[in-house]
């Protein structure tokens, strides 16, 4: 009996494997869309930078994660304010030391996620400074292709 059943068993096993790689008579497929011709960057073009601010000895401080921040050509730079343990200590200021570097969204420097274009044509880091009262940190940026 032993010998019937394990040929038995080969035989639909083979059998199946071989049904399901039969022509079924259906057309295949359309192959697919051509990719569009401009192609998709292989890196982000948009760049979050948090904002957190931290309580000091005679109020709150602010620090930029990360301090240097590497930005595409023509990308976008948004800045997430947390300020949990620093609620009252106002708004964090953004100026660039060179003009012409960033263009910010003056809407959105009110809000908890301020905005900006970048407009520097150059492949070198650029300073800026955020400050909070009488505190200031000093990050940068690098524009990369």
């Amino acid at each position: 009996m032993r010998t019937v059943i394990r040929p038995a068993l080969a035989v639909l096993t083979l059998g199946g494997l071989l049904y399901g790689c039969a022509p079924t008579g259906q057309t295949p497929p359309p192959p697919s869309p051509t990719p569009s011709p401009t192609p998709t960057p292989m890196y982000p073009t948009t760049v979050y930078i948090t904002l957190f601010e931290y309580p000091i000895a005679n109020g709150c401080g602010v620090v930029a994660l990360p301090y240097h921040a590497w930005v595409a050509k023509d990308g976008d730079i948004v800045w997430d304010v947390v300020n949990d343990a620093c609620p009252k200590a106002g708004d964090p200021k953004i100026e660039f030391a060179e003009a012409n570097v960033v263009d910010l969204d003056q809407d959105s420097l009110q809000t908890k996620k301020k905005k900006g274009k970048v407009k520097a044509q150059d492949y070198k880091p650029h300073k800026y400074s955020v400050s909070l009262g009488t505190f200031k940190h000093d990050p940068e940026i690098e524009i990369w292709p």
